[in-house]
C-alpha cells in the first residue's frame, strides 16, 4: 500500500550519497534520488515535492545554478530548497542563502540534525498564523546567524544582526522582546553592547542571554553583573535554548491570558513561580 509520507528530491552526482540518504530517511519521507540538475527538472515533470535537498557541487549545472532555475519557474519557485554539501565556507552559505535556500547543511550531517531542519520546515507555515515574539540575536559569524534563525523560526522571529552596530540600528526601527548576543566579536564585544544598552533607558528593560562558546566561570560572572538574565554556552541543543528564552519571556508577561496559563503548564510552573522557575535557568 502506498505510504502518506512527504515527498522529497534529492539532488547529488555522487550515487553512494544518493542511496545512503534514502535509506536513512526512508522510515519517515519518500526520498526521490536525482543524480543530476537535468534530472531534477524531468522528475518535477511528474511528482510535485514538498522539499527539495540539493547538493552545490556537481558537474554541469551546479546547486547555485538549479536554484536559479527554480525561483525563477512559477511552477517550483514556492518549493523549500535546503542545500546539502560538503562545502562549508561563509560564501557559500551566504551565497546559497541569497538565491533562496531556506536552510543550509553541512556534510557530514547526523540524520537527528537533517530531519530537525527538515521538519522546520514543513511545519514552517505556523510562523504566518500566529505573533511570535522578535528576537535579534547578534553574532559576527553569519553562519551561526542563519543557523540560529532557523532552527528557532518556529518559535520566534529571529532578527540576525552581524555586529553590535547593527544591533543598534535594528533597535531604532523594531521593538524587540529579547537580545541574544555574542561575546566575542571584533570592534565592540558583547560585554560593551550589554553596558550601552543598560544605560540607554529605551533598551535597559529588554532581556538579554548570552549565547557564546566561552564556558570559563569569569565570563558567565561578569555577564550577570552587567545585567544579562541568562547564559548559554555554545554548542547548544535547542530545546534548552528555547526553554531559557521562554522562562524569560514568562517572567517579561510576553503572553497573557490563556497562552499565559498554557506556557506555564508546558514548563510545569505555579503561577507565582515563574520568576523563580527564570532565575534559577542562569544558576
Amino acid at each position: 500500500m502506498e505510504n502518506t509520507h512527504r515527498k522529497i528530491i534529492y539532488v547529488d552526482d555522487v550515487k553512494f550519497s544518493l542511496m545512503s540518504l534514502k535509506n536513512r530517511l526512508k522510515e519517515r519521507y519518500n526520498i526521490y534520488p536525482v543524480q543530476s540538475v537535468s534530472k531534477l527538472f524531468e522528475i518535477l515533470e511528474n511528482v510535485e515535492p514538498d522539499l527539495i535537498l540539493l547538493d552545490v557541487n556537481m558537474p554541469g549545472v551546479d546547486g547555485f545554478g538549479a536554484i536559479q532555475q527554480l525561483k525563477t519557474d512559477d511552477r517550483y519557485a514556492k518549493i523549500p530548497v535546503i542545500f546539502l554539501t560538503s562545502r562549508d565556507d561563509e560564501r557559500s552559505v551566504r551565497d546559497g542563502i541569497k538565491l533562496g535556500a531556506v536552510d543550509y547543511v553541512r556534510k557530514p550531517f547526523s540524520e537527528a540534525e537533517l530531519i530537525e531542519r527538515i521538519e522546520n520546515q514543513f511545519n514552517s507555515h505556523l510562523k504566518n498564523e500566529v505573533i511570535l515574539p522578535k528576537i535579534i540575536y547578534v553574532d559576527d559569524v553569519n553562519y551561526n546567524l542563519l543557523s540560529v534563525r532557523n532552527r528557532l523560526k518556529m518559535h520566534y522571529t529571529i532578527y540576525p544582526a552581524q555586529s553590535v552596530q547593527k544591533l543598534f540600528e535594528i533597535l531604532e526601527k523594531l521593538k524587540t522582546d529579547l537580545i541574544l548576543l555574542d561575546i566575542d566579536m571584533p570592534g565592540m564585544n558583547g560585554f560593551d553592547a550589554i553596558k550601552e544598552l543598560k544605560a540607554d533607558s529605551r533598551y535597559a528593560d529588554i532581556p538579554v542571554i548570552f549565547l557564546t562558546g566561552r564556558d570559563d566561570e569569569g565570563s558567565v560572572v561578569d555577564g550577570i553583573k552587567l545585567g544579562a538574565i541568562d547564559y548559554v554556552r555554545k554548542p547548544f541543543s535547542d530545546t534548552e535554548l528555547i526553554k531559557r528564552i521562554d522562562y524569560q519571556l514568562i517572567i517579561k508577561n510576553y503572553w497573557t491570558g490563556d497562552e499565559y496559563q498554557r506556557m506555564i503548564k508546558k514548563y510545569g510552573l505555579d503561577f507565582g513561580d515563574a520568576a523563580t522557575a527564570a532565575s534559577e535557568s542562569i544558576s
